[in-house]
C-alpha cells in the first residue's frame, strides 16, 4: 500500500535533529516537543486516507487499540458508572472521534549501548478532544512508532550526526545480533554488583554436555563433574513438545558419553549449541540429555538438584518461541509491521508499529507473555531461579539479570534484584493487608501470589507434577526465608493464600487427574486462580479514598500437619444458597457507593445472624463453588461458611460489611471439612427482614435483596477530611461478634 502526500512530505530528518538537541530532564523517557508541521490536522482526514495510506492505516489500528485499553482504565479508575455508562462507550472511534484535533511529534528515551548514552526515538500521533468530562471517557488515543535505520545500513549515524539505531535484523544469528547479545552478558560481569555478588564459587552440574571442546566441531560428549577449571555453563529452559524426543536412558548413556552428532540433535538443542559456541562458552546443560529419563532414582536425585542447576548456571537460554524441540529458536524472524519512508535527501528511514502501552510499561524491555515457552508451568521457576537469562522470542531477543532488563531494540529498565530477589523481598515485608498499605502497596508474599497466578495459567502434561514443578523454587525460597512452605502457601501468608479463586468464569476450575493436593491448596483445582485480596481495592473499589484495613477472623491452630489445616474461625451453617442476580442488589446506605461485586461469584450464600436482641436474621454473601459441576453433588445439608477475614467499607454515616471466607462440606462422620467453595462479598438482607427496621432507614424497604448498611457513631472529620489520619477499623466494629471454633480442613 503507498503513502498518502502527508506522510511522504513529513520531515522526520529535521524533526530528528531537533529532539535529538532537545534538552534530556534526566529520565529515562523525555518527550521532546517536536512540531511535525504538514501533516493532516484533522482526525477525519486521517481515517479517509487510511483507506488508501499505509502509515495512516497504522495509525488509526494504533488508536483501536488504545481505546479498549482507555475503557479498562476508567472502569477502574471509577470514571463513570457502570450501571450507566457513557452511551458511547463501545461505539466506534470514527464515530466518536471524528471532529478532533491530531497531534504529532517525537518522544526520545534513552537506548542501551555499551559506548554509554544513546537514544531510541518514536513517532508519537495521538487524536484529543481537549476539554472534556472524565465520566465521558473521552481521553486522548496514541499510536507510537519507532524511528530507524533500515537493517541494512548497519548501524551507520546519519546525516547531522544523528544515531538512532538500526532495526533489528530477521536473522537472530546475525553479527549484530549476536553481538548484542554478547555485549548485555559482559556488561552484566563488569558492571552489574549486585549480580555479581550474588554469584557463587560453583562447581558444574554433576552432568553436563561438553559442547565446544575446540576439537569435534561436529559431536557434542555427556560428560560427568571432574575437576575442570572452568566452571561457567548455560542451562537451556524449553519446550519439549508432544512428538518422541532425543534423550538419555539407560541405552544410551554410555553411547552419549562416547559423542551425540550434532547433525541427530533436535533444531532446538542444535541452536542452544550454537549460541554456546558463539558467545564463547564450553559447556551446556539440558535436562533431558543429562537426566537418565528411564531410571526414577537418577530422575529423582538429578531433579532435586535442579534448584542449583538453574540458580548457579552463568545464564539460563530460554528458546522461548519453540513449542517443541523439533522447531528451534534461531530461524528468521518475522518483524512488526513497519513503513519506509524516504527523506527529501535520500535518507531511508523504517517507522515501525509498537504495541499499545497505556497499561504497560512504556519500556518494551520485558518478554511476551504469549510465546510458547510462557506457557509450560516447569519453565515458570527456570526462569525465576535465573540469575541471568537470555531470552529468543518470535521478533527480538530480550536480557533479564539483577540490575537491567533489555531488548533488541534497544529498550531497557533498570531494576533492583532478579526474579528470585523480588519473591523473597515481599516475602520479608513487614506489611500486610491487615496492618495497612506499605509503599507502592507492597504487603507481604504478594509476588509469589501474583506469580502463582500466572503459574497456575500455564499447561502442564501430568496433573501429578504442578506442585513439583514448583518445588525448586519453594525449596529456595523456603531456606533463604525460614518460614514453613505449606503446598502451595506459606504460614507468614496463610490467610490470603487460602482466599483463592478462579481467575475468570470464562476459564472453569477442574479437578486434576490422579494425586490431588488438599482441599483448601490451590493445587486441588486446574485452572487458572487469583487471590483478590491483594488486588481488592485496586479492582472492586479505585474510587475510594479512605480505605480500612482487613481485618483476620481465623487464625492458624498449633496443630500443623502437611495435608490437615486446623484453623481457629468462625463458622456457620448456610441455610440455602440461590444463584446470584445479574443486577447488583441496592446498597442500603445513606450515603456512599458499594464497591464492585466479584466477577467470579455466581452465588448467594445464606446464613443465620442473631441481633443484640437475639432476634434471627437471613443473611447472605456471594461466593460460589470452586468447581461448577460439584454444586449439584454435595450435601446441601452439611455446608458451613468459615469466615476467614473482614473488611468494614466505612461510609460517611454507615459501614458496609465485606467478608471473606470459605465454603466447606462436613464429612458426615467425622469433624472434618473438605473446601467446595469461597464467599467473598458484602453482607446481604432480604428486604423484607426485619434487619432493616434496626440497619436501613424505612425508605430503602424492598423486596429485593439489599446491601446491608450498618449504622455507626459519625463525627466531623472522623474519615480524614480534616487532614487527620483516621482509624476506620475503629468506627466500624465487627457487627456480626461471632464466636470462633475449631476447624480442621483436609
Amino acid at each position: 500500500m503507498p503513502l498518502c502526500s502527508k506522510c511522504l512530505s513529513l520531515d522526520v530528518p529535521g524533526a530528528l535533529r531537533r529532539a535529538q538537541d532537545a534538552p534530556s530532564d534526566g529520565q529515562q523517557i523525555f518527550r521532546a516537543e517536536v512540531e511535525l508541521g504538514g501533516w493532516h490536522s484533522q482526525t477525519r482526514d486521517v481515517f479517509t486516507s487510511a483507506s488508501t495510506c499505509q502509515l495512516c492505516r497504522l495509525v488509526v489500528r494504533g488508536w483501536r487499540d488504545w481505546r479498549p485499553q482507555l475503557i479498562s482504565l476508567a472502569f477502574s479508575n471509577a470514571d463513570f458508572d457502570p450501571k450507566n455508562p457513557p452511551s458511547d462507550l463501545n461505539a466506534d472511534i470514527e464515530d466518536i472521534y471524528a471532529e478532533t484535533k491530531v497531534d504529532i511529534g517525537i518522544v526520545k528515551r534513552y537506548r542501551f549501548h555499551s559506548e554509554g548514552q544513546k537514544w531510541s526515538f518514536l513517532l508519537r500521533i495521538s487524536c484529543n478532544f481537549g476539554r472534556r468530562a472524565s465520566f465521558e471517557v473521552h481521553d486522548e488515543l496514541v499510536a507510537e512508532f519507532r524511528i530507524t535505520y533500515p537493517t541494512e545500513r548497519g548501524g551507520l549515524i546519519g546525516h547531522d550526526n544523528v544515531d538512532i539505531g538500526i532495526a533489528i535484523d530477521s536473522d537472530p544469528t546475525s553479527v549484530s545480533a549476536i553481538n548484542i547479545a554478547k555485549t548485555w552478558l559482559s556488561t552484566c560481569l563488569a558492571k552489574h554488583q549486585s549480580c555479581l555478588s550474588q554469584s557463587q564459587a560453583v562447581a558444574l552440574p554433576s552432568r553436563y554436555l561438553d559442547v565446544n571442546d575446540g576439537i569435534h566441531n561436529d559431536h557434542i560428549f555427556l560428560r560427568d563433574s571432574g575437576v575442570e577449571p572452568d566452571h561457567r555453563y548455560i542451562a537451556l529452559s524449553h519446550c519439549w513438545g508432544t512428538a518422541e524426543q532425543l534423550c538419555t536412558t539407560s541405552t544410551t548413556f554410555q553411547s552419549h558419553k562416547e559423542g551425540i552428532p550434532i547433525r541427530i540433535l533436535p533444531q532446538t538443542f542444535k541452536d542452544a549449541v550454537r549460541v554456546v559456541r558463539e558467545v564463547g562458552l564450553r559447556y551446556l546443560w539440558i535436562d533431558s540429555l543429562c537426566i537418565i529419563q528411564d531410571d526414577i532414582e537418577d530422575w529423582r536425585k538429578e531433579s532435586e538438584k535442579m534448584t542449583d542447576v538453574y540458580r548457579n548456571a552463568h545464564f539460563v537460554l530460554a528458546a522461548a518461541r519453540s513449542s517443541s524441540d523439533g522447531e528451534g529458536f534461531l530461524s528468521p524472524r518475522q518483524r512488526r509491521e513497519h513503513v519506509e519512508l524516504v527523506a527529501s535527501d535520500g535518507t531511508r528511514f523504517d517507522i515501525e508499529a509498537l504495541p499499545c502501552s497505556l497499561l504497560q510499561r512504556a519500556c518494551d524491555a520485558h518478554p511476551i507473555p504469549t510465546e510458547p515457552l510462557s506457557r509450560r508451568a516447569w519453565c515458570l521457576q527456570e526462569r525465576y531461579l535465573a540469575r541471568r537469562i537470555l531470552c529468543y522470542e518470535s521478533q527480538q531477543m530480550y536480557w533479564e539479570c539483577g540490575e537491567m532488563h533489555a531488548a533488541e531494540s534497544g529498550d531497557f529498565a533498570s531494576v533492583v534484584g532478579d526474579q528470585l530477589w523480588r519473591v523473597r523481598r515481599s516475602a520479608a515485608i513487614k506489611a500486610t493487608v491487615f496492618t495497612g498499605l506499605s509503599d507502592g502497596d507492597h504487603f507481604n508474599y504478594v509476588d509469589w501470589y501474583k506469580m502463582i497466578e500466572d503459574y497456575t495459567s500455564r499447561d502442564i502434561t501430568k496433573d501429578s507434577d504442578r506442585l513439583p514443578a514448583l518445588f525448586g523454587l519453594a525449596k529456595a525460597l523456603e531456606v533463604q526465608t525460614g518460614d514453613k512452605y505449606l503446598i502451595g502457601l506459606w504460614l507468614s501468608g496463610l490467610l490470603e493464600g487460602l482466599m483463592w479463586c478462579a481467575m475468570s468464569t470464562a476459564i472453569p476450575l477442574t479437578r486434576p487427574r490422579g494425586y490431588s493436593a488438599p482441599s483448601w491448596a490451590w493445587a486441588s483445582v486446574k485452572g487458572q486462580v487469583q487471590f483478590p485480596i491483594y488486588s481488592w481495592y485496586e479492582q472492586r473499589a479505585g474510587w475510594k479514598g479512605s480505605k480500612a484495613n482487613f481485618e483476620p477472623l481465623a487464625e492458624v491452630s498449633s496443630r500443623l500437619l502437611y495435608d490437615e489445616l486446623c484453623l481457629n474461625a468462625p463458622v456457620v451453617p448456610v441455610r440455602r444458597f440461590k444463584q446470584r442476580t445479574r443486577t447488583p442488589p441496592d446498597s442500603g446506605s445513606q450515603f456512599g457507593l458499594a464497591p464492585e461485586r466479584s466477577p467470579v461469584a455466581g452465588r448467594i450464600f445464606y446464613f443465620q445472624y442473631r441481633d443484640s436482641d437475639g432476634r434471627a436474621h437471613d443473611v447472605g454473601v456471594d461466593g460460589a463453588f470452586d468447581v461448577k459441576e460439584e454444586e449439584h453433588s454435595v450435601n446441601a445439608g452439611l455446608l458451613y461458611i468459615v469466615f476467614l477475614t473482614r473488611l468494614p467499607f466505612v461510609l460517611q454515616f454507615d459501614f458496609l460489611e465485606h467478608r471473606f471466607g470459605l465454603v466447606v462440606e462436613k464429612h458426615e462422620t467425622s469433624e472434618k471439612y473438605r473446601r467446595v467453595g469461597f464467599v467473598d462479598g458484602c453482607l446481604i438482607g432480604e428486604g423484607r427482614s426485619g434487619l432493616w427496621d434496626r440497619l436501613v432507614p424505612p425508605r430503602w424497604k424492598s423486596d429485593n435483596p439489599i446491601i446491608c448498611a450498618f449504622k455507626r457513631d459519625h463525627k466531623e472529620g472522623d474519615m480524614g477530611s480534616d487532614g487527620s489520619e483516621p482509624d476506620l477499623n475503629s468506627l466500624a466494629p465487627d457487627p456480626l461478634r461471632l464466636h470462633r471454633q475449631q476447624v480442621l480442613l483436609i
